[in-house]
Formats: structure tokens, sequence, C-alpha cells
């Protein structure tokens, strides 16, 4: 037994208990999608995303018991997913409700799971599209790419993620070029992001051009001074044997890292 007088053994879990309401027009229209907003709920318990859900007779609300790291986390992701009729892939649920509610990630980060609602909505209602096409069903944006957006196919297992880019799109654009603006980047949420943590910082992609400039520049001046005479380079403070390596210390580099090709690495 432990000081907290919780048994050896057994872990105490923080839960939230989130009331989600719904629109007036619920009872006529919930009926209809029920068996699918149930087979969701199942899912989501099995795979430990939800522990218990249930709705009032009503049609006026609908709780939910959720595992997450906070209580704004759980009740804007259950707000979320009721409003877009669709759970999230499991990894982006998990990131959006343990990790942070977006602000991170490639790029400039996940958009909050409210704004990809929004932007969801603002997708499929179509104003801003070519005329003639939709947008996807359960193809969710998370992150903005100007002028598009990277997006996760919520109706894939793994969450594939598809990048949107319509720069080359018009009013009247056909179904061909419609549907070479969108091309997958990932094939899943995990892969996505696994390979964001093993990417470069934007410092040390800075931190790598300045080095492969200061080598080009070595070598420029190498090169500008072997063409010159001996006594030629001893009017520039150079001795005659070992200039080479003066060459490279005011640059702040061996010599051989000036002897390097930076295209090579």
């Amino acid at each position: 037994m432990t000081d907290s007088g919780i048994p050896d053994g057994v872990a105490v879990e923080t839960i939230y208990i989130v009331e989600v309401s719904y629109t007036a027009d619920a009872p006529t229209k919930r009926p209809a999608v029920r068996p699918e907003h149930l087979s969701r709920v199942a899912r989501l318990i099995t795979e430990g995303r939800l522990i218990e859900a249930g709705g009032f007779q009503d049609f006026s609300s609908a709780l939910f018991l959720v595992p997450a790291a906070d209580e704004a986390a759980a009740a804007a992701l259950e707000k979320a997913e009721a409003e877009l009729g669709f759970a999230l892939p499991p990894v982006l649920r998990r990131v959006y409700l343990e990790v942070a509610d977006g602000g991170f990630g490639p790029g400039g980060g996940l958009m909050s799971i409210a704004g990809a609602t929004t932007a969801y909505a603002m997708l499929r209602k179509g104003d801003v599209l070519p005329r003639g096409r939709s947008w996807p069903e359960r193809l969710l944006p998370i992150r903005e790419v100007d002028p598009g957006f990277d997006s996760v196919d919520a109706a894939s297992p793994a969450g594939r993620i598809v990048a949107w880019d319509p720069e080359e799109l018009r009013e009247f654009s056909g179904e061909k070029a419609w549907n070479a603006s969108f091309s997958e980047i990932a094939p899943s949420v995990e892969a996505w992001l696994e390979e964001w943590v093993g990417a470069n910082t934007q410092a040390e992609n800075d931190q790598e051009f300045m080095r492969k400039m200061m080598i080009d520049e070595a070598r420029r001046s190498r090169a500008y001074f072997a063409a010159m005479t001996p006594e030629e380079r001893a009017a520039y403070g150079f001795p005659e044997v070992g200039w080479e390596s003066q060459i490279a210390d005011g640059l702040g580099m061996e010599e051989d890292e000036a002897d390097r090709d930076p295209s090579r690495d």
C-alpha cells in the first residue's frame, strides 16, 4: 500500500466528462447516423481513446468520458469530432490530447483542432474551390502551407498525409488539374511527425549554410593567391610556405575543411 492509500500495482488515471450539445435539428437528423456514431464510439473505446459515451434520449447532448492531458484538450477534441462527424486517426488524436492543441510540428506547426475543424467546414462548403469541385470527405486540414494545406486522410487507417497545392488552380479548372493539386507526402501521421523530429532545425540549416559559404570563400581565396608569385603573396603578408593554412585560419577553419567540396556534403 502506498502513502496515498492506493494499493500496489494499481494506477489512477485522470479522466474528464465532456458534454457536447447537439443542434436543435438533432432529433430528426441524429437517428439516421446513429449506427455510424455508435460504431465510432465502439472503435474509440476498443482503441483506449474513449472510456465510455452516452446520449440523452431527447437528443439534447451527449456525454463522453475521455482520458486527456487537461480539461481543455478533452473538451476541444470531443467538440471537434462531434462537428466533423468522424474520428481523428489514433496517433493524431493522442497528439492533440497528450502533447498540445497545435502550435508544434512541421513548418509553422499544426493548426489547433478548432482551426482545423473550421478550415474543413470552409473547404467542404466549396466557395474557395474551382467550380464543380468538392473537397474530399474526411480529408482534414491540419497545417497551413500557403496557399494550401497539409491534411490528414481520416478515412485511411494510418492517417496518410496529403498536401494540397492550389497554386495552379483556376475558377474553371478541370478534374485532371484538381486531382493533380493533391499529393501524398507521408504514409501516416506517425511517419510524418517522425520525419519532422529527425529534421534539422532552422538554426542548424543556417549554420550549415554558413559553413558551406566559408568553404567556398576559402577555396576562392586559395585559388586567387595560388595564381600569384611568392613575392606577390609576401606583399599581402603571406609566408612562402604555409600561406594556405593562414587563409583557413583567417576564416576560423582547419585547412582540411577548406579542401572539402561542400557540394558533396
